[in-house]
């Protein structure tokens, strides 16, 4: 008979809980082409009261089987051994290693001293156990002929069937000449099966399954007697015995963690007939229970009625404790969406197809587990009242949830049901609250960082968020939700100024500490808030203001502008522009009183006005999303920028942006100006120049204005957008700029 392990250890695969199948409560952004945190929480997940080692999609699980097998090698060995002395000799030393071994402890020859020194040769060279050094010289020889090829090889290698099929009679002779005890038998047996799998003679893996393995398996503990038996069961499926291999996958699965994951995905079900046969092979209703807790763990299954049949069969198998997790996972991913808006606790009826689907679906869990609860059969009881508490709760009946809560917390022992009551309690109260102040947010706030429940401290906090956005704390709001990074791109003036109040406060929340250290920037959060108001306020012209504050902070947190602004250039340049003495000059500060005292020289009405308003035109183009010093008033530029643009144009994007970064009406009024002033002084090429100027303003407002989507914008030739090219064609062709233009720009060449 199969030995079989606790249950408890099936958290060492699981994927069982992470619960939704294909789907995930975080997005891992390290592995796709996007931004974003890494492991940021989409949805809310709170029914957590049973402890696994990690949540995640079955998948992308691998086996365990290095750990295990270690373990088997040290209790073989006598337990007390270097855990790198034992991985040397069992995965990283060579079978012409092995030979040298041997012939060192048993002629005494030359061997390498780090091989000399290690704990796993000085127990050999007292026991003189030259089967466990034979054994190891097979199994390496074996594995170099199974070894996995890259896949991203060219060529896969070729694998000597011959050689195999001689290791594979080997094999089965050694397991009768070689071994004396069960714990190497049983390996030399799986050399063998795995030599006749590789060279795809299913029936010797099944016969040798069977005289091999078979009558030594109650007498030994090893693994790999189940990895053998993977080996059979795979045989099986090759076969078209299908109803058989799901059996025996499903037994692997149950009993040998270190190879679940592989079991897992072996088991395809495609007929009915193979269903029905893995279940007639079950020796008790605890075997059929995992095949049913199995089959619940397709993306596609109807875990409900998973959980009825476990229920009907074995209701004190302690799968139902992973099963029922699991469905209430998978309602909160459709029902406490990260945005609060969306999440069942905060909305007041019921919306869209999805919830209500799932509201359905609470229903009939309910009805499972008051049924389950009434029939007094569980071996968990406990754990179904409190999922029957919580299903109230996220369902709105929060007095018959809170009922549930306290009878089970006077009653329980459980530490961890215990703690997952906290959790509701606590999640309920948050989801109530209808103000925040500090005294409110410590006393919250200081109980849910003690439980150490990441969810929990997140909605906390974005529930925090949201009362603190009606309150009017616009910055504390943001950064609750979003990082400084985030602020400069998405921010303004009045969530500065809100989060300057509260890096200056007296006496800061414990939150509040948090952000500041872990957001904020810590001891210089009010510089570097100061910095980003004031360059907010020169984005928005408001220079004398930002001009102010820059000067009030350390010059090293003032943003150097590392090209010329006042460059004049056909083509917009970002990077390897032209040289020029103004080139690196300027600092924030330092452009914005440039920028002032360019302003005042405008108002004199004498010969060097038309130069000063070219000037002040350049700046305010260039210092916008399209000219080469857009970080004079940005902290971030990239070539979705324009389609965020054009949906705010459209008032398609979200309240947070703003397109002042691509205004072109400050820089459009000056050339204009500029025009005007240079044709009455007879300054013509001065004029070309800022109608040149002028036209890539209207350029750029086409672009905003078009209703293109996609990286590539047609041109366009209509008046509304080239009136300066066509002024600078009729009224100053003998000008330096127009014959540079006609020479080098296709769009001034189209215009009629």
């Amino acid at each position: 008979m199969l030995k079989k392990i606790k249950f408890t250890q099936i958290y060492l695969l699981l994927i069982l809980l992470s619960a939704f199948g294909l789907r995930t409560e975080k997005v891992n952004y390290l592995a796709i082409c996007a931004g974003g945190d890494a492991n940021e929480i989409i949805n809310y997940r709170f029914f957590t009261p049973i402890s696994f080692a990690e949540m995640s999609n079955f998948k992308w699980k691998s086996d365990s089987t290095f750990t295990a097998n270690m373990e088997d090698w040290k209790s073989y060995l006598g337990g007390k051994i270097n855990n790198e002395d034992l991985k040397k000799i069992i995965y990283d030393a060579s079978a012409d290693d092995m030979q040298k071994i041997r012939a060192y402890i048993t002629e005494g020859k030359m061997l390498d001293t780090k091989l000399k020194n290690n704990d796993v040769i000085k127990i050999w060279q007292k026991n003189k156990d030259l089967e466990a050094i034979d054994y190891l010289y097979f199994a390496k020889t074996c594995e170099i002929q199974s070894a996995k090829h890259d896949t991203w090889a060219d060529e896969k290698p070729k694998r000597d069937f011959e050689k195999m099929r001689w290791l594979t009679d080997a094999g089965k002779k050694y397991y009768n000449e070689k071994a004396s005890n069960p714990f190497l038998k049983v390996r030399f047996a799986y050399q063998a099966i795995r030599m006749a799998h590789y060279t795809q003679e299913y029936d010797k893996v099944v016969r040798f399954y069977d005289e091999l393995i078979k009558p030594i398996e109650n007498n030994t503990t090893s693994v790999i007697k189940y990895w053998a038996l993977s080996h059979k069961a795979g045989a099986l499926y090759k076969k078209g015995m299908q109803g058989e291999s799901i059996y025996l996958f499903s037994r692997i699965f149950d009993l040998c963690p270190s190879k679940q994951a592989s079991a897992y995905l072996s088991i395809r079900i495609y007929e009915q007939n193979e269903w029905e046969k893995a279940l007639d092979l079950c020796q008790n209703n605890d075997e059929k229970a995992t095949l049913y807790f199995i089959r619940s763990l397709n993306s596609q299954a109807n875990g409900l009625e998973e959980i009825q049949n476990v229920l009907d069969i074995a209701p004190k198998s302690e799968k139902l404790s992973y099963m029922l997790a699991r469905e209430i996972n998978k309602l909160e991913f459709d029902l406490l969406d990260i945005d609060l808006s969306k999440n069942l606790l905060f909305m007041k009826n019921y919306q869209g197809e999805e919830i209500t689907q799932a509201k359905k679906n609470v229903e009939s869990l309910k009805k499972i587990v008051t049924r389950a609860i009434a029939d007094n059969k569980l071996k968990n009881s406990e754990l179904f009242r409190l999922a029957g508490g919580y299903l109230e709760y996220i369902t709105g009946q929060p007095s018959k949830a809170k009922a549930i809560y306290q009878d089970i917390a006077n009653k329980t022992k459980d530490n961890n049901l215990k703690n997952q009551i906290e959790v509701f309690q606590l999640a309920l109260q948050i989801s109530e609250l209808k103000s925040i102040d500090d005294n409110t947010e410590d006393e919250i706030y200081t109980k849910v960082k003690a439980i150490k429940n990441e969810h929990l401290t997140d909605f906390t906090q974005n529930a925090f968020s949201r009362l603190y956005e009606t309150k009017g704390n616009v910055g504390k709001a943001f950064i609750l939700r979003n990082d400084v990074y985030s602020l400069k791109t998405r921010g303004d003036v009045a969530k500065v100024n809100n989060l300057l109040e509260m890096v200056t406060k007296k006496k800061p929340t414990i939150l509040e500490k948090e952000l500041i250290k872990d957001k904020l920037g810590d001891k210089n959060a009010e510089s570097d808030l100061n910095e980003i108001k004031a360059t907010f306020l020169f984005a928005e012209d408001k220079l004398e203001e930002a001009i102010k504050i820059y000067q009030s902070i350390p010059s090293n947190k003032l943003q150097k502008i590392k090209n010329d602004p006042f460059l004049v250039t056909i083509k917009d340049c970002y990077e390897n522009c032209a040289n020029s003495t103004e080139k690196g000059k300027y600092n924030r500060m330092l452009l914005a009183q440039k920028i002032v005292n360019l302003k005042k020289l405008t108002e004199k009405n004498n010969l060097e006005q038309a130069e000063f308003l070219l000037q002040l035109g350049t700046v305010y183009y260039n210092t916008s999303h399209f000219g080469n010093s857009w970080e004079a008033i940005d902290y971030y530029r990239s070539g979705t920028d324009l389609a965020m643009a054009q949906e705010i144009k459209q008032n398609k994007q979200d309240k947070y942006v703003s397109n002042i970064y691509f205004d072109m009406s400050k820089a459009k009024y000056y050339f204009d100006r500029c025009v005007t002033a240079a044709l009455k002084t007879g300054d013509n090429e001065m004029a070309a120049k800022a109608l040149m100027m002028a036209a890539k303003c209207e350029q750029n407002n086409y672009y905003l204005e078009t209703t293109t989507g996609g990286f590539f914008i047609p041109p366009t030739y209509l008046p509304k957008y080239r009136q300066s090219f066509i002024r600078l064609k009729k009224e100053l062709k003998d000008t330096k700029t127009f014959k540079e233009l006609k020479s080098t720009c296709m769009y001034f060449n189209n215009v009629r």
